[in-house]
């Protein structure tokens, strides 16, 4: 890697095998480094040749780049996000249109969301503090996921459902709607900030700060996840683009287990029986991989 960085760097050019990279003299160079345990000026020093740094910090981030292609993650999210602020019964009674991924093209039009618009809507709906770069990116991006399947998803297409004689079903539209919302910020949060905290309170160690709080915060394994510890319920569109995982611990008299057993059982054909929530806690090995891999669509 030193090697590397003197070649590309100083001289402007590099040789691997038959190969040879050049940089012509009007190409402006970049360097992102990233925030962890090494540091990386020490490491190569020839980074301390360039003074002009930049510290990104997170509470000074720059503009989210925004894609004006309708079918692209950040322009998906928002049309529904929009949506869901102007009229929530909106999206109950109407399908969202976007090109390429609509299971049928009756209903409101995707539009192009400007880039002011679209970060608005993101802080909104992103209520996690202070976040980074890449857990807003990582927000966008999963949630992106599974608002295309239930975009494409026959299930929940409006005709579809009132075809299928479950028009009274179709505020489960909003539910699952909300709830990836919910559930994309609860593990996007959850994934990268207890990441940071921890690079934070290392470096401060090896800097010889020695704080009991935060060793403390090291070694607590209270944010565990487990089936018991689950809340909110979890809802996934699976890889298959048609059929749906719940995860739900709740009493099954609870409000919440009875409004997604109905959720669960609206994409049943008109006739066909209901069918309790799968109970993973009592899945045997087998099946519960079985169930876990209709999420990924594992081939193994």
């Amino acid at each position: 890697m030193k090697e590397f960085l003197f070649y590309f760097l100083i001289n402007k050019c590099y040789k691997e095998s038959e190969n040879l990279f050049y940089l012509n003299d009007n190409v402006d160079i970049y360097i992102e480094i990233p925030f962890g345990f090494v540091d990386f000026f020490k490491e190569y020093k020839i980074l301390n040749l360039f003074n002009n740094k930049i510290k990104l910090e997170k509470n000074k981030l720059a503009p989210l780049i925004i894609s004006e292609e309708l079918d692209s993650d950040i322009q998906v999210v928002c049309n529904y996000l929009k949506k869901l602020d102007e009229n929530e019964n909106f999206i109950s009674q109407n399908n969202i249109i976007i090109p390429g991924i609509s299971f049928n093209e009756v209903g409101y039009k995707a539009e192009v969301i400007p880039q002011k618009t679209c970060e608005e809507l993101i802080k909104n709906h992103f209520k996690e503090g202070t976040p980074t770069y890449y857990q807003i990116c990582s927000f966008i991006s999963v949630l992106a996921h599974q608002l295309k399947y239930f975009t494409k998803n026959i299930y929940f297409d409006i005709q579809a459902m009132k075809e299928n004689g479950k028009e009274r079903n179709l505020s489960v539209r909003i539910d699952c709607i909300k709830a990836f919302i919910s559930i994309t910020a609860y593990f996007t949060k959850g994934a990268y900030e207890k990441l940071l905290n921890s690079q934070e309170i290392n470096i401060s160690l090896q800097e010889g700060n020695s704080d009991e709080k935060a060793i403390n915060m090291l070694t607590d394994n209270k944010d565990i996840i487990s089936y018991d510890k689950i809340n909110p319920s979890l809802i996934f569109l699976n890889d298959d683009g048609q059929s749906m995982t719940i995860i739900c611990s709740m009493d099954k008299s609870s409000k919440e287990y009875q409004k997604l057993y109905s959720l669960y059982n609206s994409m049943n054909m008109s006739g066909q029986p209901n069918k309790p929530l799968i109970d993973y806690k009592i899945l045997g090995r087998i099946e519960y991989l079985t169930e876990i891999k209709k999420v990924f669509n594992s081939k193994k």
